[in-house]
């Protein structure tokens, strides 16, 4: 019975499960199948068993649904496995699947369950849950969620999108620490607050957000700490901060306008369209003296004076229409005077409707009143520009003509009234504009003054222009410089000529000529000549442009008080102006000359020579009848001065020309040097002596004195030129001499006598220097060679003395020995020993005496060889042969020598003298060396003033020099006992050195070394 009621239960399970039930064997495929397959996959029973359950899988989840498999085979239990099985229509079925394999029955036992409705169910849940997050997350409000302690638990997107920060960098974090310090205390007793109520509000308060920016937040919190879904404060907050600033903005506006309003210096008033006050400010109120209370919500015009309110009036309807108005009033206050107003009417518009009238009054009295100032200044500063001599103009920015005075048209042949207004660069002509473009250019650049001269080619006059600039433009001073020009002008022809005066070759007539040629030129009006007086008649020297028939008619004329101009100035010595010659009763036998070649006036000057003889006559003739104004007469004085001067210069040229030549002819016939020198042109004659004497070549010599200042020798230049000069520039000095070493053109040095007189001017200063100078080379020498003789003499005289004090001492001491040694030889009680001592010490004492004789005679032989020949020797050629004989004694006692004879290499003197002083210094060095060490020998020469001064230096024991300095250099004196040495060396180095006229120097110092400097005549 139970076992029929299991079957039973297992077969209305198999028909009534909602479960699809089935059996698959190892094979896979369905061995039984329940009811419930109908419904769910739609396939039978008898469809499914025997059939692959794999075959209904969808394709894409049997790789799955085999794994799934296989791990059953294993005997592993599964439970929720999920894939999707095909319908019988097509579509798919997703199900969950429970699976237990029997190893016993070889089969696998499946529960599967519909999942459609569970699919659908979740699907829907997520689209709830995407609509919420699509909710917080594209939300304007920001949602967090906090814990008990304000830390974050959970962060909305929006949140992380609004205030930048990561919702993984916020939680855990507390809300308090992004809450600006001044908000947090607040915000603290709001999350209190919140403890025991279920919803708390914050508005207005600062949170930082990710870029360090405080954001004006506000909040609603509500308490879900025992929901248990959420276990936290929801918080819902909103960004007002673009609310928060424009409230602050409108604040700031609102203040401002109050601010401008009240503060604004002009007076400002508000009307409505019935013309009551609705606000006013304090500027209008101290012009009104009456407080706001007083004027508010009354009609303006009752605080207007009667006389104005009209035209007020009448602005304030054309503002109502919608137009502004601006107007300038005049009103008279009572006890204040009258005040200008500049007043501007503005409709209020509000929406497009007139619901009143702003008003803004600006006192303008100054300004007015600064204006007639200027009017009235500007009045007067015409007045001034009228009366000034300049000729003035000023341009605006625009280069047009804004004034012009009176003398800028008479100047410019131009009235004012043509060119005001009109444009500076389309009125002048093109020279002018040329040059007026950049420099007026400039001074707008700059905005400095700018002065430049311009030459106006129509009106034939120089202009001096001065331009100012300034905001308004440019004001411009012309000044008349013609005549200044003209006197230029006619000084650079002057400095021409006279280049041309001075020019070797060019002639009176030539450089005449020339000159009123140019004088023409700039004065194309008048014609020039110079007639040169000769036994008193005068001839034409220059007349460029006089006619020939009229120049033929005056040749010759004889000088006299009614000659026409030119004879009646020559004879009277004074200026002879004819304005119009035909009327002039000095013109009555050339008058007729005069006006057949279209002359008509005639201005002559004399010109006078040295002692006011009279040279000839400058003459200026017009076509035309001229009387010479000032500036005319002034240039015409100065013309004849320069003619005066050339025509002097000319003639004096031509008689220093006959008398240099005279003084070529004496120059020649003399064996001196014969030189002179022009100090007004700096020029310098040298005579034919110079090629003679010293082998210049005179064509290529300089003409000038550094020639003879470079051949001065060097060491006399200093001196010779200063003596020189200062003879020059004593007033009361006329002779110069001087002797001093000159070289000539082969490089020789000659010895030279110079004899120069100075001659002077009235003014004592020296004008010219005439000299000689003679070679005394020969005469020199034979007077150096007789003090050289005498100097020697002198010391031979000094040196015998000396030698005969040696003698009677040093010869003395042996032979006074010997004969004493002698008279006890005689003495006939004497023992053979005593003979033989005495014998002994009468050979000790002969052979002291050779060794003095010897010395002596050695010092004999120096004596003798005094006069000996100079030659010029080389220092260090002469070292080396000294040194030839020492070298093993050099190499024995580790002798290092240097040597230096740059600045002195050779030396003009005695060879022998000179080898003796350094062999008896270098052995000296040698012998007296310091044992242990390494010898150090300098040897090396200088140039002091007339001595070539020779150094031996060592590094030897040295000596006291203080206690040794009297006997130093004395016969047989020694300072060394220990070392053998007769004390002769220093003697002789000091008797050969004084013989060659020069000396010896020491300086030594115990253990130190000894520095020996010889003193050489070069």
């Amino acid at each position: 019975m139970n076992n029929v009621s299991r079957e039973g239960l297992l077969e209305k399970l198999m028909r009534y499960s909602l479960d699809m039930i089935c059996v698959v064997n190892a094979e896979g495929k369905f061995v039984q199948v329940s009811d419930a397959s109908k419904s769910i996959l739609g396939y039978g029973q008898e469809e499914l068993i025997g059939a692959s359950y794999l075959q209904l899988v969808v394709p894409k989840d049997r790789e799955k649904t085999l794994a799934i498999a296989k791990t059953i085979l294993k005997g592993a239990n599964v439970t929720g496995f999920e894939n999707r099985y095909l319908h019988k229509t097509g579509k798919e079925v997703p199900l969950f699947w429970s699976a237990y394999w029997s190893e016993e029955d070889n089969t696998m036992f499946c529960v599967a369950r519909d999942a459609t409705q569970l699919k659908q169910a979740q699907a829907k849940e997520k689209e709830k849950e995407a609509f919420f997050e699509a909710l917080v997350e594209n939300s304007s409000d920001m949602m967090v969620v906090l814990d008990r302690e304000g830390n974050y638990v959970f962060v909305g997107g929006s949140y992380v999108r609004i205030m930048g920060y990561p919702a993984e960098y916020l939680i855990g974090k507390n809300v308090l620490e992004f809450i600006h310090p001044g908000d947090a205390p607040a915000i603290q007793e709001k999350l209190v607050e919140l403890q025991g109520k279920d919803i708390v509000t914050a508005s207005e308060f600062r949170y930082r957000n990710a870029s360090g920016e405080w954001k004006w937040l506000e909040s609603m919190a509500s308490n879900q700490l025992l929901n248990p879904a959420v276990q936290g404060l929801v918080v819902n907050s909103r960004d007002v901060t673009e609310r928060k600033l424009s409230q602050q903005r409108l604040r700031q506006s609102e203040q401002l306008y109050k601010c401008l309003f009240n503060n604004n210096p002009d007076a400002i008033l508000l009307e409505d369209v019935n013309g009551l006050v609705t606000d006013v400010n304090q500027a209008q109120l101290a012009i009104s003296g009456l407080p706001a209370s007083a004027m508010l919500h009354q009609p303006f015009t009752d605080f207007l004076p009667a006389s104005v309110v009209d035209i007020c009036s009448r602005y304030f309807e054309q503002a109502l229409l919608g137009s502004t108005v601006r107007f300038d009033l005049e009103i008279p206050f009572s006890g204040k005077g009258a005040k200008v107003m500049d007043i501007t009417k503005f409709p209020i518009l509000v929406d497009g409707k007139v619901e009143g009238v702003f008003s803004i009054a600006k006192d303008i009295t100054p300004i007015v009143r600064a204006y007639e100032t200027i009017q009235r200044q500007a009045a007067r500063q015409k007045i001034i520009l009228e009366s000034i001599t300049d000729a003035f103009f000023a341009l605006d920015e625009n280069w047009c003509f804004t004034y012009a005075n009176s003398e800028f048209e008479r100047l410019v042949q131009v009235k004012s009234e043509e060119i005001i207004g009109k444009s500076f660069w389309s009125y002048f002509p093109k020279e002018v504009l040329g040059q007026s473009f950049p420099e007026f250019y400039k001074a707008i650049k700059s905005g400095e003054a700018i002065c430049y001269e311009l030459y106006h080619q129509s009106l034939k006059v120089w202009l001096a222009v001065k331009a100012y600039p300034s905001e308004e433009g440019l004001s411009v001073y012309l000044n008349d410089i013609t005549s200044q020009k003209q006197i230029e002008e006619q000084e650079a022809l002057g400095k021409r000529v006279l280049e041309l005066n001075a020019t070797a070759g060019s002639t009176l007539e030539e450089v005449v000529n020339h000159y009123l040629v140019g004088l023409e030129e700039q004065r194309a009006d008048m014609l020039t000549s110079v007639l040169y007086l000769e036994n008193g008649q005068l001839f034409n020297l220059a007349s460029p442009s006089l006619p020939k028939a009229y120049l033929d008619a005056i040749e010759g004329v004889k000088i006299g008080p009614t000659v026409g101009s030119c004879g009646t100035a020559a004879y009277q010595k004074e200026r002879v102006i004819v304005s119009d010659l035909e009327q002039d009763p000095l013109w009555v036998d050339y008058r007729e000359a005069a006006l057949q070649n279209g002359l008509k006036s005639c201005w002559s000057l004399p010109i006078f020579g040295y002692n006011h003889r009279v040279l000839g006559t400058f003459a200026i003739y017009h076509r035309q009848v001229r009387e010479p104004s000032a500036e005319e007469l002034n240039a015409i004085e100065k013309a004849r001065d320069l003619l005066q001067l050339i025509i002097e210069n000319k003639l004096t040229e031509a008689e220093l020309k006959l008398s240099n030549e005279r003084y070529d002819l004496a120059a020649s016939a003399t064996s001196e040097a014969i030189y002179d020198i022009d100090r007004v042109y700096k020029k310098v004659y040298w005579g034919e002596g110079f090629e003679k004497i010293f082998g210049f070549n005179r064509a290529t010599l300089k003409n000038s004195e550094s020639v003879w200042v470079e051949n001065l020798h060097p060491e006399d230049r200093e001196k010779i030129t200063a003596s020189f000069n200062l003879a020059l520039e004593s007033p009361d000095v006329f002779h110069w001499q001087a002797e001093y070493r000159f070289r000539k053109a082969d490089g020789q040095i000659s010895q030279v006598a110079d004899h120069a007189r100075i001659l002077r001017d009235k003014n004592h200063r020296s004008i010219r220097v005439i000299g000689s100078m003679q070679d005394i080379s020969t005469r020199k020498r034979y007077e150096i060679e007789r003090e050289n003789l005498i100097e020697e003499l002198q010391g031979r005289n000094n040196a015998l003395q000396q030698f005969t004090h040696i003698v009677s001492h040093n010869l003395r001491a042996p032979v006074a020995n010997i004969m004493g040694l002698t008279e006890m030889f005689q003495h006939p009680n004497l023992t053979e020993q005593t003979r033989a001592a005495i014998n002994e010490k009468m050979r000790t004492a002969a052979q002291n005496l050779d060794t003095v004789i010897r010395d002596l005679n050695q010092i004999l032989s120096i004596r003798g060889s005094i006069g000996g020949i100079k030659e010029s020797i080389n220092f260090r050629e002469k070292v080396e042969k000294v040194l030839e004989p020492l070298q093993l004694e050099l190499a024995r006692h580790r002798v290092k020598l240097q040597m230096n004879f740059q600045e002195a290499p050779s030396i003009y003197t005695v060879g022998s003298y000179l080898y003796s002083i350094l062999h008896n210094l270098i052995t000296n060095a040698i012998k007296y060396r310091q044992p242990g060490q390494e010898t150090l020998i300098e040897i090396s020469t200088r140039l002091q003033g007339d001595y070539v001064v020779l150094t031996v230096k060592d590094n030897g024991l040295g000596f006291d020099v203080e206690k040794q300095g009297k006997k130093l250099f004395g016969l047989y004196n020694r300072f060394h006992s220990h070392i053998e040495g007769r004390g002769v060396g220093l003697f002789l180095v000091k008797t050969q050195a004084e013989a060659l006229g020069g000396k010896v120097t020491v300086q030594s110092k115990v253990q130190e070394g000894s520095t020996f400097e010889v003193y050489l005549k070069r």
